[in-house]
């Protein structure tokens, strides 16, 4: 079989000596293209790469995000969930208990309405093993690991949509929402700057790249409408995202 080719590209902001910036292409060992930074936003050449940030830590390049949080308390939920699963099944399928020699190998199969045989006079007759009952503390702290990854994610029933048990006065409400868009405020303001700063950046590229007249359809009910546009048509600062719902809508 053969290899698949590796393409890099190299991507350098402006700088004194690259007032342009620069934008390099490599394919193994090949060259194949070296020029100036084409990718532009507001008239200012700009790296095509767009962070969307969640937590900012100081001195860190890379923001934090909430699920770094919550990854111990998930793996301590895996783990309990699990064990949790290994109980239940041994309570519903416990261990035969039965003397040497008394039963034959293929003699229990386990289905219902089973007669189970056994020789008597090997010993006392089969009976289950039975196992301790699940402690209602496993439960328990499943229930508080998983309120404690609500609190550090920030998303109640109330994000949800679903109406809280303890809260049912609209002021209540207001207030468990308020405390989850604290928390994912940030969150999805950054996802706006980062939807914004994306299809901007596409539309810099449409614009500089369209050269031939263009056509859009618009389809409705009543029918459908053409339009011709290019290049020149295109702005940057054309895009907006509205974060009034729980998730981004992208609108023009």
């Amino acid at each position: 079989t053969c290899a698949l080719p590796i393409f890099k590209d190299y991507y350098e902001a402006p700088c004194e000596k690259y007032p342009d910036g620069r934008h390099i292409i490599i394919c193994q060992d090949k060259l194949l293209w070296e020029g100036k930074l084409d990718v532009s936003l507001q008239g200012k050449r700009v790296l095509p790469f767009v962070p969307f940030q969640a937590i900012r830590v100081p001195k860190r390049l890379l923001a934090m995000s909430p699920i770094e949080n919550i990854l111990p308390l998930q793996w301590q939920y895996n783990r309990g969930r699990s064990k949790l699963v290994e109980d239940l099944n041994m309570m519903s399928r416990p261990k035969l208990l039965a003397p040497v020699d008394s039963m034959s190998e293929d003699s229990f199969t386990d289905q219902p309405g089973e007669i189970l045989y056994y020789d008597p006079a090997a010993g006392e007759r089969p009976m289950y093993l039975q196992p301790p009952q699940v402690s209602s503390q496993a439960i328990d702290n499943l229930n508080r690991l998983d309120a404690e990854m609500s609190d550090i994610g920030g998303i109640h029933d109330i994000s949800q949509g679903k109406l809280p048990r303890r809260a049912t006065s609209g002021f209540a409400l207001s207030i468990l929402e308020e405390k989850d868009t604290t928390i994912i405020g940030p969150m999805k303001e950054s996802m706006k700057n980062g939807l914004e700063k994306v299809f901007s950046l596409a539309l810099g590229i449409a614009a500089d790249k369209f050269v031939e007249s263009r056509i859009a359809k618009i389809v409705g009910e009543e029918g459908g409408q053409e339009i011709h546009f290019s290049g020149a048509d295109i702005t940057s600062d054309d895009v907006r995202v509205s974060i009034d719902e729980q998730f981004p809508k992208i609108g023009r």
